[in-house]
């Protein structure tokens, strides 16, 4: 409970500070064990289980976190390429860059960050906290938070 809060802290901290105009922060708990969570997202198996046909997913910091949407668009467009885990601790917490999607071009370079903090209320139950943080203003930004 304690990171969780840490964590939000943390946001609202950065949005005090001004460097970010939207965060989006979502909770839910799940009935997997945080083993299986963890393997869901931390794993190329896991995220093309559930979110994208293809990833590139490393297992340390520096390493990618490259989640491939539209495997058929040009490279550099198929979905987040590029971006890499900035924290990792295992069955715990990954953070990690994301991009916005190619139809929001201009907003595309600008690297935001997603965290994922994983707690055990039980064994065979976990509760899951996405942060997705970054989110400028101006330009196309507000229709991109929107789109997430």
């Amino acid at each position: 409970m304690r990171s969780v809060i840490a964590l939000v802290c943390l946001f609202v901290a950065l949005q005090v500070q001004g460097q970010y105009y939207q965060q989006q922060i979502y909770t839910v708990e799940v009935p997997l064990s945080k083993e299986e969570v963890w393997q869901l997202w931390t794993t190329e198996a896991g995220i093309t289980s559930f979110f994208s046909p293809a990833a590139n997913i490393g297992s340390a910091v520096g390493e990618p976190f490259e989640v491939l949407i539209d495997t058929s668009a040009a490279p550099g467009n198929q979905g987040n390429e590029g971006c890499v885990i900035t924290q990792y601790q295992p069955e715990d917490k990954i953070a990690f860059q994301w991009v916005a999607p190619p139809k929001f071009a201009a907003e595309r370079s600008t690297k935001m960050e997603v965290f994922l903090q994983l707690e055990s209320p039980s064994t065979k139950r976990t509760k899951v906290t996405l942060a997705h943080i970054g989110w400028k203003e101006g330009g196309q930004w507000d229709d991109g938070f929107a789109y997430f």
